[in-house]
């Protein structure tokens, strides 16, 4: 006990002192993994602040969210600080693996009490043992981020998800437009989908509509808008809800009066949006949008059905890196273990190769103009590529195409769109 008590002070003091490093390892680890319950309130307090948090703002968090009531406790918090020097990532990654072997041990110590117990109420020799495999594997399971299969135990796995499968599927996030969402169905939970173009092509206008649409369906959804303010944000879903011409929304006055009814009806929905949350935060990092999933899935009363990120070339990693390339792998690596942790999927707009960018009808982007952002290709369960073609002509609708250019649990193809100029949205 003395050894795992060193370990989690070592390690929580130097979150607390601010070391981004020790920091980093402790967002791979959970709450119940510490032995002690302060402890484990500290870092479920460190967790949601997120990057840059240390003793001032992880003890704010636990005041305001009345975690902590006896002031005793907040001078034990402060003492985790004393006599820690700073920490390199492989202090940090051993002092991790001293905790979490001790939890391992916790977690079997449990189970040979409640086996003494299931003896003690009459349970058969063999009983006890199946109770005693059975929870040793979920201990083991928690602790082991890969696992090995034999085939028998594939097939199992596949005999008790077909319950699930059968009948109505669940009302996940779907696309706004009918005949995409035909092809791609609901997108899984943990899925990473990317929807890429070349600039000025509508990826935002294009995820703005997603979202109301899901909206409307009352799904969770947070978004993470990287480029534009929130107001130009507030103007595209506003129009594309009434179908008010953005200018006529951002100009007052210009607004008719059956526009104006619209505009106010569309007003009313969003203020009263429970379900919904912008983050506007260029460069954010991997560690920061965890915390604002955490914060998201407390303040909404559940777990999400989406999140949007527009775009992964605004996101930034929390290390630094010599190449983008690098740095890019890493974001999206994060990216996905948020979606697989909180069992979310994740819309990331991304922006193809520049140079590739032109007005020819026959210049269809490929998969290939993904190749240099950092394995988006590799890491993605799907990818949309937006594409226009008449980007000079003045009209209030230019002819478009949706490209599905990787599925991976369905097919590829394509679908012709309508890209609407003054009321932000893509149509079939």
């Amino acid at each position: 006990m003395d050894c795992e008590y060193e370990a989690e002070k070592a390690l929580l003091g130097a979150v607390l002192l601010g070391q981004e490093e020790s920091f980093l390892v402790l967002c791979g680890m959970k709450p119940y993994e510490f032995g002690i319950s302060l402890h484990r309130l500290i870092v479920e307090a460190a967790l949601d602040v997120g990057l840059g948090c240390d003793l001032v703002s992880v003890s704010d968090w636990l005041n305001r969210h009345g975690k902590i009531k006896d002031m005793a406790q907040y001078g034990l918090i402060s003492d985790l600080t004393q006599g820690i020097p700073r920490l390199s990532t492989a202090q940090a990654q051993h002092y991790c693996s001293i905790i979490r072997e001790s939890y391992q041990k916790r977690a079997m110590a449990r189970l040979a009490k409640t086996m003494m117990s299931q003896c003690e109420a009459g349970k058969t020799g063999s009983e006890v043992a199946e109770l005693a495999a059975t929870s040793a594997q979920k201990v083991k399971a928690s602790m082991d981020r890969k696992r090995s299969y034999t085939a028998k135990e594939l097939a199992q796995m596949e005999e008790k998800d077909v319950a699930s499968r059968v009948g109505p599927r669940p009302d996940g996030f779907r696309w706004s437009i009918p005949g995409l969402a035909a092809f791609t169905s609901d997108l899984d939970r943990g899925s990473l989908w990317i929807v890429a173009s070349r600039p000025r092509i509508g990826k935002s206008t294009f995820l703005a509509g997603a979202i109301v649409h899901n909206l409307i369906g009352g799904r969770r959804i947070l978004h993470f808008a990287c480029e534009m303010g929130p107001i130009r944000n507030v103007w595209r879903i506003l129009s594309v809800k009434s179908e008010v011409p953005v200018w006529n929304i951002k100009h007052f006055g210009k607004q008719t009066g059956s526009e104006n009814k619209r505009y106010l009806e569309a007003f009313a929905w969003l203020q009263g949006m429970n379900h919904y949350r912008l983050v506007d935060h260029p460069g954010i990092r991997p560690s920061q949008i965890r915390a604002e999933v955490r914060t998201a899935e407390a303040v909404m009363g559940g777990r999400l059905d989406a999140v949007v990120i527009d775009y992964f070339q605004l996101l930034a990693a929390d290390q630094k890196y010599t190449s983008r390339r690098d740095e890019g792998t890493e974001i999206l690596s994060q990216l996905v273990e948020i979606g697989s942790e909180h069992r979310v999927p994740v819309i990331l707009g991304a922006q193809l190769n520049r140079n590739a960018e032109t007005d020819k009808k026959d210049d269809v982007p490929s998969l290939s103009e993904l190749k240099d952002t950092g394995s988006l290709e590799e890491k993605a369960s799907g990818v949309l590529l937006l594409h226009r073609w008449n980007l000079l002509e003045h009209e209030d609708i230019s002819d478009a195409k949706i490209i599905v250019a990787k599925q991976q649990d369905g097919g590829m193809g394509s679908l012709d769109a309508h890209f609407h100029r003054y009321i932000p949205k893509w149509t079939e």
